[in-house]
């Protein structure tokens, strides 16, 4: 195995990290490892470095609460973009 294996998570500036299955656990300890390129809520490297990132992942308290406030943040987004349409 990677001695590194999350940081096969960065594919480019224009493109949003891959993400790794995010579990309670380590994830060096896990079998299989999945990632997705489709998540509902892309995270970008204009939002966070790649070492924040790999940070991120490994915490799953720390990783829901940036998920679910980049969720929040970009739904807005949307919003307000569809409010002057």
């Amino acid at each position: 195995m990677k001695d590194n294996i999350l940081s096969d998570v960065y594919l480019g500036e224009e493109y949003a990290y891959l993400r790794p299955y995010i579990c309670r656990g380590n994830p060096y300890d896990a079998r299989v490892f999945l990632t997705g390129i489709n998540p509902a809520t892309p995270i970008y490297p204009n939002q966070v470095s790649l070492d924040r990132y790999i940070e991120i992942v490994k915490d799953y308290r720390t990783f829901m609460d940036f998920y679910l406030k980049s969720r929040i943040k970009q739904k807005n987004q949307k919003y307000q973009e569809q409010e002057w349409e």
